[in-house]
């Protein structure tokens, strides 16, 4: 009786993870397999996720969250719909380098012309990072589009500075990741993978 029990059990802990996947292991950094936004009825799921790496130092997950749909990029630039970048750091990341990277991929994404509508909106983005200061290891960055209410940044669940108003402002900070020159080409990939095959 002992033995059949323990099969039993053996055989359903192999069966729930299958029917009920409800996390990704991303690096030994779990990622929800859906996420909701406050202010959206709309589910996301997350269309990949992989590690931001520089000078061969690991920085954070990242995770791309979308609607059910088209996991291309220019598809979801286009689409006005909620999405959600994650970040979750690996390693204590000062506001400096954070700045930096999201400097980076705007200026090898943006057009002059882009930029400067943008220069106002993209400072108070910067100011909320400034205040926020470092990002301790293990902290968890959610970077949130909400067609009505705009782009909000929220560290460990609690919002963080103003809403940002407008689409354009969130496109230009997707971009970063997923823009035609991203900061990281390979975890670009891995953040659309997914999302290529839904």
């Amino acid at each position: 009786m002992n033995a059949r029990r323990v099969f039993l059990a053996a055989t359903a802990a192999l069966l729930v993870p299958a029917r009920h996947a409800a996390a990704r292991d991303v690096s030994g950094v779990v990622l929800p397999e859906r996420a909701r936004l406050e202010g959206s009825e709309a589910e996301l799921r997350l269309l990949g996720g992989g590690v931001f790496r520089f000078f061969f130092l690991r920085y954070y997950v990242c995770g791309l969250y979308a609607p059910d749909g088209p996991g291309e990029a220019p598809a979801i630039l286009v689409n006005d719909a909620p999405r959600r970048i994650y970040l979750v750091a690996l390693r204590r990341i000062t506001s400096f380098e954070f700045l930096w990277g999201l400097d980076q991929g705007l200026a090898d994404n943006l057009s002059p012309a882009e930029a400067d509508a943008l220069r106002e909106p993209l400072a108070r983005v910067r100011a909320t990072i400034r205040a926020i200061g470092a990002i301790a290891r293990g902290a968890r960055v959610a970077i949130d589009y909400v067609p009505r209410d705009g782009t909000r940044i929220l560290v460990d669940d609690r919002r963080r500075g103003e809403n940002f108003a407008g689409k354009a402002l969130n496109d230009a900070l997707m971009r970063v990741w997923i823009g035609e020159r991203p900061l990281d080409a390979s975890l670009k990939e891995a953040l659309l993978g997914d999302g290529r095959k839904g």
